[in-house]
């Protein structure tokens, strides 16, 4: 992913800040500042009372709300420099002309032209002087509370990132996740590594972060590096609007299952494939038929529920039943029963409403407005019911009514240990204890949110980004909480899966100190990642391994075997100085990547070793026959030659292609005259430029051949283009030489052209060398089809 700076400032910011005057600057501001403290301030315009002080940056006078009409009749009154506002009560400082959020400098990727202003107008010193000066309020310092009996990380808050730390303490504190990371941070600690994704660079960040929280010391980090690079991804994520721990929560959560994704059958998902033997098949099956597969991360078995929603067509009646996955619950808070004034008196109760209250409102039927039955587009009655439960259950209570209106009710939660089965409405236990709250505390000067982490010896943990203390269970009862996590635990004490457990550690330690030693084919590997949801998952998923396994089941390279198999076979036919039409079969043969030591050290195998860990084969097979999954991966196997060798020649076939596409689209004397279907293009233009990323992801072949051209699909039965079709819709217009090209190497058609104006072409002939180049195409196609015949579905 190519990263792009984030405009953190405007030429109207930086204009405006450099001609101001400081003493008429503090004039302006403090006759404001007197309307200000008793609460006459009014905007310039409408003249109306404003609680939320907007403060145009060239006059110092009073506006309404950013977005409302009085701020661009003061941008139309003035020149256009008075287009910049700061809302002292957010810190928020945006412009009206260039219509953006003027972020700090601190939060995006600074060029080195930046260092000179930064000093001068960096945003955050604005921020800093106005809110001091209409609060009297120092910037808070690093505080630490019961730090000798606290052995917890806390997180700077360095621009207004309070939310996203919180999001980051529940994640890298839940055990699964903390120690998956961890991992492949000893990984990054061991070999040094040059990453210029920055999706890369957030990964290491985030698993040295939770190798800090994983030593239980206390430390405070900062996460600046991440906030930057995050920002690239999402640039909602900074900035000092309203900020949602929600919006953070799925930012982050989405990163890390994007990372740690891979396709499979969707068997695995309900865990009914028992045992099985076989390889995931050929790449280009999940992309024919993608109905068959899903796509699995450790994050979705964390996360991961299902809803069935009940669809009734409100005219004919008729009920459609689907199941939906969701990774967080967002319930919104119903209105509170009003209780008499003498209950209230007595009992001396305050109004709140609970978690069970908002799940009785989640679940009553809503009226769709226009949904499609097969008796055409009609109202529907909507009703959810759930049929399966997260291992770690988040819970979005929906406070925020507007960007400036906060529904403060109070919510009550179950604290202690708590059977969750009438909140669902299921039929079994779902037992459920509480991990973490997020809480969101409007403070001055922008949003604030606190992290409520509940510790193994029952204490609550209170962090305020550095600011860590011990709290009392009263404290958490009365807590505005925005984001609850559960996490589940067995319905009982199950001491056969304890034994387990700890059968399982102590056999995998004693191979690891060496003090097991057995034969390699007696030992296997087992997915770290299901290895570490069976240590702290009440319910692990099915050992998911076919994806790994080649259809000569022999372990499948990977991307980076297919690259350095291709830079040396490029080293091989210099140095050898072949022939241009050399096959890729015959570098192949020169690069020998059947030898045992490529086999050994392919990147395929070292992947496989920092990605799980070595079992006996015995303990394996009991996984898999109790959990499902499979296939097993023995200890000694072997990365497949042949695999790579034809995803080789796959790449040699687009390199050709791309070739002949160069030499002649930019022909001159030929006019885009021939039509070829939009979609067969789609196809052919993934199939050509676009299979990087796919390649990427565990996927040796990229994207499949289009296949026949399929032009017919234009036509009518009087083989004229259907009068509804139109350039660009559904069909481009292409040269000559292209469209020969296309066609002599997929075939398929038939030959349309448009030529309004009549105009005489010279016919087009390729070349000889053309000829050959489209012959070994072909070749190179069908060897791949023969040799995965019973595989490919065709």
């Amino acid at each position: 992913m190519q990263q792009q700076k984030l405009q953190s400032t405007c030429p109207h910011f930086q204009r405006i800040l450099l001609q101001r005057s400081s003493p008429q600057v503090h004039k302006s501001l403090s006759k404001l500042l007197v309307l200000f403290k008793n609460k006459q301030v009014k905007c310039e315009i409408c003249q109306r009372k404003q609680d939320y002080l907007n403060i145009c940056l060239k006059c110092e006078k009073p506006l309404c709300d950013i977005e409302k009409i009085c701020s661009a009749e003061h941008l139309r009154l003035n020149s256009p420099e008075h287009c910049v506002i700061i809302n002292i009560h957010s810190n928020l400082i945006a412009c009206l002309m260039c219509k953006i959020e003027i972020y700090d400098f601190e939060q995006t990727l600074q060029s080195e032209e930046d260092q000179y202003i930064e000093e001068i107008i960096n945003p955050q010193k604005i921020r800093m002087e106005y809110h001091k000066f209409f609060y009297k309020q120092e910037p808070q310092n690093i505080q630490f509370k019961n730090h000798q009996n606290v052995q917890h990380a806390g997180m700077l808050n360095i621009c207004n990132n309070s939310h996203l730390n919180c999001v980051l303490q529940i994640l890298l504190n839940y055990p699964v996740i903390q120690q998956i990371l961890q991992k492949i941070n000893s990984e990054y600690e061991i070999n040094e590594y040059c990453l210029k994704s920055n999706r890369k660079q957030i990964l290491r960040e985030l698993s040295a972060m939770a190798s800090i929280y994983s030593q239980h010391q206390y430390r405070i980090i900062n996460p600046s590096k991440v906030i930057k690079n995050l920002a690239q991804i999402d640039s909602k994520i900074i900035g000092y609007s309203r900020k949602d721990a929600y919006d953070a929560f799925k930012t982050v959560i989405n990163f890390l299952n994007e990372e740690f994704k891979f396709s499979n059958l969707k068997g695995y998902f309900k865990s009914n494939l028992i045992y099985t033997k076989q390889a995931l098949g050929h790449d280009w099956n999940i992309i024919a038929d993608p109905s068959q597969y899903m796509e699995y991360s450790f994050i979705q078995s964390i996360f991961s529920g299902e809803l069935i929603s009940n669809l009734q067509c409100l005219n004919c009646k008729k009920i459609t039943k689907s199941v939906e996955q969701f990774s967080a619950l967002s319930l919104e808070l119903p209105e509170i029963k009003q209780q008499g004034f003498f209950k209230q008196l007595v009992h001396n109760q305050k109004q709140s409403i609970s978690l069970q209250e908002c799940l009785d409102y989640f679940y009553e039927p809503v009226i769709d407005s226009l949904t499609l039955c097969s008796c055409g587009a009609r109202s529907g009655k909507r009703q959810y019911s759930f049929q399966q439960q997260s291992n770690l259950l988040c819970i979005h209570l929906q406070r925020f009514l507007n960007k400036t209106q906060k529904d403060t009710k109070h919510v009550s939660f179950p604290i202690k240990d708590h059977n969750f089965q009438e909140y669902f409405n299921l039929d079994s236990e779902q037992n459920y204890r509480l991990f973490g709250i997020i809480v969101h505390l409007h403070d001055q000067g922008g949003d604030h949110f606190e992290t409520i982490l509940k510790c193994q010896n029952q204490q609550f943990l209170s962090i305020k980004d550095e600011i860590i203390e011990i709290v009392s269970q009263k404290y958490v009862e009365e807590c505005e909480a925005l984001l609850l996590f559960y996490e589940k635990v067995d319905n009982q004490i199950d001491l056969f899966k304890a034994s387990l457990r700890k059968n399982l550690q102590n056999q995998h330690n004693m191979i690891k100190n060496q003090e097991l030693l057995l034969k390699d084919e007696e030992l296997c590997y087992l997915p770290h990642f299901w290895f570490e949801q069976f240590l702290h998952l009440a319910k692990p998923p099915s050992i998911i391994t076919s994806h790994l396994i080649c259809p000569h089941n022999l372990l499948k390279p990977d991307y980076w075997d297919f690259r350095i198999e291709y830079e040396n076979a490029k080293s091989a036919q210099y140095n050898s100085q072949l022939d241009t039409n050399t096959s890729f079969i015959t570098i192949g043969e020169v690069q020998n990547s059947n030898s045992p030591a490529y086999i050994q050290e392919s990147s395929a195998y070292k992947q496989l070793q920092l990605t799980s860990i070595i079992i006996p084969k015995a303990v394996c097979e009991f996984l898999i026959e109790k959990y499902g999954g499979g296939p097993i991966i023995e200890k000694n196997i072997k990365t497949c030659s042949t695999c790579l060798e034809y995803a080789q020649q796959m790449s040699r076939r687009r390199k050709l292609e791309r070739q002949l596409i160069i030499k002649y689209e930019s022909l001159q004397g030929y006019d885009r005259i021939f039509v070829v279907h939009e979609e067969w293009l789609k196809k052919w233009q993934a199939y050509l430029y676009n299979s990087k990323q796919i390649l990427q992801r565990n996927s040796l072949f990229g994207y499949p051949p289009p296949g026949e051209i399929t032009n017919y699909l234009l036509l009518d039965k009087d083989q004229q283009i259907v009068q509804q079709k139109k350039e660009g819709q559904h069909f481009h217009m292409i040269t000559a030489p292209i469209w020969h090209i296309l066609q002599e190497i997929y075939g398929g058609g038939p030959t349309i052209s448009i030529n309004p104006h009549q105009q005489q072409y010279e016919p087009f002939k390729l070349q000889m060398d053309d000829l050959i180049q489209i012959k070994e195409i072909k070749v190179l196609y069908q060897n791949c089809i023969n040799q995965y015949k019973p595989e490919i579905q065709q």
